[in-house]
């Protein structure tokens, strides 16, 4: 380090910038210059005081790199033809990808099997019996009425004992493919 004094001002610089000071003609005949020995001398003796400066080192000569190999026409093809088959891969991992969150998002649908199963006499006769040929949803006698499905032959109802119930012949055409919940709430129960 090699401290510079210009009237009360003082800077210390690395000595690699104080030759560029130097060389640079920044220094003035009036500056003080900190040497080795500690002596101050004064910088319009600079070429008389370079004995007692610390030199510059020299610049370090740069190791000549031996040139990368040339690639050819085929190398080169190589490296083009990987390349555009990792996009190909991963565009189409992102197609599957995006599928995949498309099937995850879709509601799922219930498969509904339709109920063609013919329903008994006796189970209609059991059915009457169980209701006293009321109608369950609006509670009138019918003696002429029909056995319902709760749940719809369409939506997949059974035949099941629990699934099925007397009807007068108003509410069971009026009632179509609804599910008793849905029907009793369009006729406001």
């Amino acid at each position: 380090m090699i401290t510079v004094r210009r009237g009360v001002e003082q800077v210390v610089v690395e000595e690699a910038d104080f030759w560029r000071w130097v060389e640079g003609r920044n220094l003035q005949p009036t500056d003080w210059v900190s040497c080795s020995d500690g002596q101050l001398r004064q910088a319009q003796h600079i070429w008389k005081l370079k004995a007692f400066l610390p030199q510059p080192e020299p610049a370090p000569v740069p190791v000549p790199q031996p040139a990368p190999p040339q690639d050819n026409f085929f190398t080169v093809l190589g490296k083009v033809l990987l390349g555009a088959a990792a996009i190909a891969g991963a565009a189409y991992v992102a197609v599957k990808i995006g599928e995949a969150l498309d099937d995850a998002m879709r509601p799922k649908q219930r498969r509904i099997v339709y109920n063609d199963e013919p329903l008994t006499d006796a189970k209609r006769q059991q059915i009457r019996e169980r209701d006293q040929e009321t109608c369950q949803y609006c509670g009138v006698h019918a003696p002429n009425g029909h056995v319902d499905h709760e749940r719809s032959r369409a939506d997949g109802g059974t035949n099941r004992v629990d699934n099925l119930v007397w009807a007068c012949i108003t509410c069971n055409t009026s009632k179509g493919s609804d599910s008793a919940a849905q029907f009793r709430r369009r006729m406001g129960q």
